[in-house]
């Protein structure tokens, strides 16, 4: 409804597309319709009515590991992890291509927002492609996915060769898991695994990296 800018509106891309969306209401939606840049917004959720789709996300927002088929297996029970790469190229192939047939849209000003695996997919586009989007917004990203494996991609991330993409990372309360007893009905196992993996990185290794970045 609003005349677009010459060079196309700016935009981002949501993770967890249904959840994110339950948290815009129609009031936040009015107050960027009247920004002076009003962005476009799109919500990239997999296709079912679930909150959030623990299963798929495993997968889609998380990188391949060194070691083969096993090392792509969860921390958490049966869910597969690997398909990081893949799902940026549905996102740069198929997605954004179809945004921009709906709207003006600027590839200049492109943005990719995550929450914690969404995070660790938006941390693995900017270590590894750079140039795909400008603004990255990583919300509590799991950084002891991997056992720190993000850690290790940051150490040998890819130089950008365009201008400096604009990084936001904020922290939540993702540190260390409690050592009470877990939640009825959840596999104790389970939780010790999510202690583990939580143990494998400082509990301030978010903050460290923004420093480092910085």
């Amino acid at each position: 409804k609003t005349t677009p800018p010459a060079g196309g509106f700016p935009v981002a891309y949501l993770l967890d597309g249904n959840s994110a969306l339950m948290e815009i209401d129609a009031a936040l939606l009015v107050q960027l319709a009247t920004a002076p840049h009003p962005p476009v917004i799109a919500f990239i959720a997999h296709d079912n009515d679930l909150r959030i789709d623990a299963d798929a996300r495993a997968f889609d927002y998380t990188p391949c590991r060194p070691g083969g088929e096993e090392a792509q297996r969860d921390v958490l029970g049966e869910r597969r992890n690997g398909g990081a790469d893949a799902f940026l190229d549905l996102i740069e192939q198929r997605i954004a291509p179809q945004v921009e047939a709906l709207a003006p849209i600027d590839r200049n000003q492109r943005a990719l927002w995550g929450h914690s695996y969404g995070g660790v997919f938006v941390l693995h586009v900017l270590f590894k492609r750079p140039g795909a989007f400008n603004v990255y917004a990583a919300a509590d990203p799991s950084l002891w996915w991997g056992e720190g494996h993000m850690l290790r991609e940051e150490a040998t991330a890819a130089a950008s060769t365009g201008s400096a993409p604009r990084l936001y990372l904020w922290t939540g309360e993702g540190g260390s898991a409690p050592s009470h007893a877990p939640p009825p009905g959840r596999d104790p196992a389970a939780v010790a695994a999510m202690q583990r993996a939580r143990a494998s990185v400082p509990a301030n290794a978010t903050e460290h990296m923004a420093q480092r970045l910085r």
